[in-house]
């Protein structure tokens, strides 16, 4: 504020004319009034500017640890469960599993 005054004063040029010297002021007021109004929405804009940023990366990190997460779960649920389309062994094993067994001495019913 003090700087702000003394450039207000400096500026000021010694008119003998009353009304002149108040033309200039009011003009000088309007114009650091205009000044202090962008500066004040310039200073808005910087902050939620600066929030927007702030926010968008921890989404973005949100995000490529939601991606990790589920590249982790894929890989184990696919180590873990196997197609039975996957090789002849679990075809020939899952066959065998659900046939029923024939015991050695049991006759054969025709």
């Amino acid at each position: 504020m003090v700087v702000i005054y003394i450039i207000f004063n400096v500026n000021v040029p010694s008119m003998t004319d009353s009304a002149d010297a108040m033309r200039f002021e009011t003009t000088q007021k309007r114009n650091l009034t205009t000044a202090g109004i962008f500066f004040v929405l310039y200073i808005l804009w910087d902050a939620s500017t600066l929030y927007v940023y702030f926010e968008v990366k921890q989404q973005h990190d949100d995000f490529m640890y939601w991606i990790v997460e589920e590249r982790i779960v894929a890989s184990q649920t696919r180590s873990t469960d196997r197609s039975p389309k996957s090789s002849k062994f679990s075809k020939v094993s899952k066959i065998s599993i659900n046939s029923p067994k024939i015991e050695e001495n049991a006759p054969l019913a025709v």
